[in-house]
């Protein structure tokens, strides 16, 4: 649904997918989309059985009452971090942008058949060395 609403149809990536290029500020390489805050990304971050799993997930896994490396014995090694104490139970909803990755045969053709337009490059980046004008490159991820 959120892609669909940019002209990106995951059903028909071949025919759409050179879209994906208007959401993100690298001009499709990198494979991250500028899109922070649709509705399902909400929802995911906010789910309380989510967010439970979490805190049970840092009181098992981490070290939180402040301990100390040389305290720890050698098989609870691992949980230790240099952060300090902290509490379980508190948190923040942090929301990236979106990940998303066509595969590399497809990103080549979309590519060779849809090169970049100047125009559709922001005029702040079109001094920049690296947003030139080029083909999409071969995958929208790192």
């Amino acid at each position: 649904r959120t892609l669909l609403r940019y002209n990106v149809d995951v059903s028909d990536l071949p025919g759409t997918g050179h879209n994906l290029r208007r959401l993100s500020s690298t001009n499709g390489s990198g494979g991250v989309l500028d899109l922070f805050y649709p509705d399902w990304k909400m929802e995911v971050a906010l789910n309380e059985k989510l967010w439970a799993a979490t805190v049970e997930l840092w009181h098992s896994c981490y070290c939180h009452r402040g301990e100390k490396i040389v305290d720890l014995q050698e098989a609870d090694r691992w949980k230790w971090h240099p952060h300090g104490a902290f509490d379980c139970t508190k948190g923040f909803a942090f929301l990236d942008r979106i990940g998303y990755r066509l595969p590399t045969t497809m990103a080549a053709e979309i590519g060779k058949n849809h090169p970049v337009d100047i125009n559709d490059v922001p005029s702040k980046a079109r001094n920049i060395s690296r947003h030139r004008t080029r083909r999409i490159q071969r995958s929208l991820t790192p």
